[in-house]
């Protein structure tokens, strides 16, 4: 760090840290570092209700006992919301369920983990952290570039009420590495996350949809979240920020607050927006997967290769299309020979076309970027050989 921004904080004299606030870089003490342990460690078994053993079983504590995997992939995947609140994890054989998730969700990220972040490490406006908030209509970026430094997120934060965006928090935490890297081996997809932190009765961004499957996690405080029917079911791409005129075009169908502990489903393509209400700020995790996954993302890698595999042994692709195939009268013959070729094709396919087709971009992308295994404290390191002999 450059300007003495790896001095630790506090406030100065014996003024007591308010609620919902980062210190100033013009606040500096040093302290040491046996009095400050660091808060972004691995947060002890015994204290996380969620069960890492494995995969299927993380999906299954952060949904049940509300929603079993099977309900929600019957139900509500790539169809509609759901909302599973803390309290309705208590049940007979555990009733502290729902403080349990309100613990640990408040210690997944806070505005202490985000200060020692910055402290420790360069950080970069508008790659690692934007800054933002919408009012009357129209949302508001942060034009700060360059290093990020405490006295920066106190102003854009305290001063002028911007919600902080965060990107993808498991490069620090380790609960989020070791949430997301399960979900990744669970999806087969990459899984991301963000950072929302807003200031009380604030709103970050405009309404506007995403492009991946999202669920919301609330860590701190309360926010109010208003969900809407999509402009185009399962969309390819997302959308810029809306306005009056395209929200006209769509219906609520959700309002909703999330308290600490609560998590939130939805698709992708559902119309949101969010505003933080209530005492103190808000903040709140959205963990997204399932991005460019869809059949047509595995067609448009695939087809060339298999089509070029399969027209040694399939006349159908072999023979000439119709004369004049791109003309008006010529269209129901095209679509029907069209049908014929699919059809062809899809009959020609064989298991080891399967697992040729594995070998696509969208396979080859997930193995490239995916989240590396997460080691536990107890874990033995070394070779299998090593490890098991």
């Amino acid at each position: 760090m450059r300007n003495g921004d790896d001095t630790p904080l506090e406030p100065k004299g014996n003024i007591k840290k308010r609620k919902g606030t980062v210190n100033d870089n013009n606040d500096t003490k040093k302290r040491s570092s046996s009095s400050s342990p660091s808060l972004l460690t691995e947060i002890p078994a015994v204290k996380c209700p969620l069960n890492f053993s494995s995969a299927q079983s993380l999906l299954e504590s952060l949904l049940g006992p509300a929603c079993t995997l099977d309900e929600f992939f019957a139900q509500y995947w790539e169809k509609k919301i759901l909302l599973i609140k803390a309290i309705e994890r208590n049940t007979s054989d555990e009733p502290n369920k729902a403080q349990q998730f309100v613990e640990y969700f408040g210690q997944l990220f806070n505005l202490g983990i985000l200060e020692e972040i910055i402290k420790s490490h360069h950080l970069e406006h508008n790659v690692d952290m934007n800054a933002c908030h919408y009012v009357n209509g129209k949302r508001t970026n942060s034009q700060d570039k360059g290093l990020i430094k405490l006295k920066d997120v106190n102003l854009q934060f305290n001063k002028k009420k911007r919600t902080l965006q965060f990107h993808q928090p498991q490069r620090f935490c380790d609960e989020f590495w070791k949430m997301q890297e399960l979900m990744e081996v669970y999806f087969g997809s990459l899984v991301g996350c963000n950072i929302y932190m807003t200031p009380c009765e604030t709103q970050g961004l405009a309404p506007h949809y995403d492009d991946v499957e999202v669920f919301i996690l609330q860590l701190e405080g309360s926010k109010r979240w208003k969900l809407y029917s999509p402009l185009k079911e399962l969309p390819m791409d997302p959308s810029e920020d809306l306005d009056e005129t395209a929200m006209k075009k769509v219906r609520l169908i959700s309002e909703l607050t999330l308290n600490p502990g609560d998590v939130l489903y939805f698709p992708r393509g559902t119309i949101h927006q969010a505003q933080a209400v209530g005492e103190g700020h808000s903040t709140h995790a959205t963990i997204s997967t399932y991005q460019s996954h869809t059949w047509a993302n595995y067609f448009m890698s695939t087809m060339p290769f298999l089509a070029d595999k399969w027209t040694e042994n399939v006349l159908s692709l072999r023979k000439g299309l119709p004369i004049h195939y791109h003309s008006k009268v010529n269209r129901d013959l095209f679509k029907q020979k069209l049908k014929q070729a699919l059809y062809a094709m899809a009959e020609a396919s064989t298991s080891e076309d399967v697992i040729y087709s594995t070998c696509d971009s969208i396979t080859s992308d997930f193995f490239a970027n995916r989240l590396p295994p997460f080691k536990f404290k107890d874990e033995p390191i070394g070779t299998y050989q090593e490890i098991t002999r």
